[in-house]
């Protein structure tokens, strides 16, 4: 037997005797009968904190040696309560700590909020230790589902919005519900601390299975430098698409020979979610309630709108040519440099944005405009527990630290926190605009299949490239051949899954 286990199977049983010892002494002060049932409790912590409590409740009016005999057995109580805890996690590997990997696409800088989180973890939790295992592979979500088919996945995965019902379908997720409800013996979890509509995308089929890291919505970046030039009132709340593009129009320069120096809005190119906001400001949902059709969805009128007041931000000069079409966001820099005036975008270039000198003070921000309703669309990231984890508990127990308020002091220095008391203590006058639009947020199209990454997706994308790099482009039949290629691929890996 190991010098580590002897020592806690020792500490737990002196807790045990103390814990009995005084609880005894309590209750023959008081002359309560129970005295020997109290004693035989005590073989167990949780049963000797349950006889403690009692006798302290019954102290209150007895003398005050019974009361001072009280206040020592509910402290001896609490100390045999978080032995048994932690003897109950190490007796599970062998009187070592456990060890909670878990899996992530952020590597270099990135992986600084994770170690900041680890180490304060560890530290109130030296039962439990954390492994960051950054994955490399280019083909993230793969190389995940192939750790999970072989059994060997790590406690903790990292995903996307876009693979949160791709992997519960696939059975890497354990469904959250008992842990968060306490049902299950841990330390249950408060939702009501998350914005609703950010706690709502781990979900799916309305059971919890991913909770949050950071997220952004998407919003409106602007110079209020160069609105001031031109004499232009900033962005109000309650703007609309038709204010939008007459700001575009009014902030776009061409110099004497007619050659633009100066953009109205920079767009994200043919980056599927940015779309997927703006359609449900007019109103479209890509995707049937079922989950199991795009045609009529994809191709809907309101979706052929939105994509056509898009395309022709491009067409009629307005927003810069993409500098790369494959790249994310379209490769373009003119919103940083100076030479376009807004940027449709998520919240993460904004750090760098607030270091650069013409936009330090004179950066503005603008939640979407307006279409039919007022909506916006999520980006977001969170962790689950893997369904076939050896230490379900332990990653329980990570999870909800850095998930909840202790872990969102760290994440919120590097993105938007979920936790709404944190999200309002932000020192950044911006977040607090970025924060406020997850009131308007709809369920994002990949909510509601598991195969958005196999099928919507791409097609939705490729319509877009073709639209972005065609200006005679129709983007109707665009849209309309999109959805119904993503119909064939979505029923054939319907048909092949069951």
């Amino acid at each position: 037997m190991s010098a580590f286990k002897l020592f806690w199977q020792r500490r737990h049983l002196l807790a045990l005797l103390m814990v009995g010892l005084l609880a005894s002494l309590l209750l023959a002060a008081c002359g309560d009968s129970t005295a020997t049932g109290t004693t035989a409790a005590a073989t167990t912590a949780a049963a000797t904190t349950k006889a403690a409590t009692t006798a302290a409740a019954s102290a209150t009016t007895a003398a005050a040696s019974a009361t001072t005999a009280a206040a020592s057995a509910t402290t001896a109580a609490a100390s045999a309560t978080t032995a048994a805890a932690s003897a109950t996690t190490a007796a599970a590997t062998g009187g070592q700590p456990v060890t909670i990997r878990i899996a992530t696409g952020d590597s270099g800088d990135g992986l600084a909020p994770y170690n900041k989180i680890k180490d304060e973890f560890e530290k109130a939790n030296p039962d439990i230790k954390i492994k960051i295992e950054p994955v490399t592979d280019s083909d993230y979500y793969g190389s995940l589902l192939t750790q999970v088919a072989s059994g060997k996945g790590p406690d903790l995965i990292l995903v996307g919005d876009d693979a949160v019902a791709q992997f519960v379908k696939k059975g890497a997720f354990e469904d959250l519900t008992p842990y968060i409800n306490g049902s299950n013996g841990g330390e249950k979890l408060d939702t009501s601390i998350f914005f609703p509509g950010v706690y709502q995308t781990g979900t799916y089929l309305n059971k919890p299975y991913v909770l949050t890291k950071d997220y952004t919505s998407i919003c409106v970046l602007y110079n209020k430098e160069l609105f001031k030039a031109a004499n232009l009132p900033e962005p109000t709340a309650d703007w609309t698409w038709e204010d939008f593009l007459a700001t575009a129009q009014k902030l776009t320069i061409k110099d004497a020979n007619g050659k633009i120096t100066q953009y109205g809005v920079q767009l994200p190119a043919a980056w599927p979610r940015g779309f997927e906001a703006i359609a449900f400001s007019y109103g479209a949902k890509l995707i049937s309630d079922d989950g199991t059709k795009y045609t009529g969805f994809l191709d809907s009128e309101a979706a052929t709108k939105a994509l056509q007041f898009y395309v022709d931000l491009y067409n009629k000069g307005y927003a810069p040519p993409p500098s790369d079409i494959n790249k994310f966001l379209g490769g373009n820099d003119n919103f940083n440099q100076g030479t376009a005036a807004m940027q449709v975008v998520g919240h993460w270039p904004q750090s760098g944005y607030l270091k650069n000198p013409k936009l330090t003070d004179n950066l503005g921000v603008a939640g979407l405009p307006k279409g039919t309703v007022k909506a916006n669309a999520i980006a977001w990231s969170g962790f689950g527990i893997y369904s076939k984890s050896a230490n379900k508990a332990a990653a329980w127990k990570v999870l909800r630290y850095i998930t909840g308020a202790d872990g969102a002091k760290t994440w919120v220095d590097w993105g938007l926190s979920s936790v709404q008391s944190i999200a309002a203590q932000t020192k950044v006058a911006q977040d607090k605009i970025w924060a406020d639009q997850a009131q308007y947020f709809k369920p994002i199209t990949a909510n509601s299949t598991p195969y958005w990454n196999d099928a919507g997706g791409p097609e939705l994308s490729n319509a877009m490239q073709a639209a972005l790099t065609d200006p005679n482009a129709n983007v109707a039949d665009l849209l309309k051949a999109a959805a119904s290629k993503a119909d064939k691929k979505l029923q054939e890996k319907i048909a092949s899954d069951k």
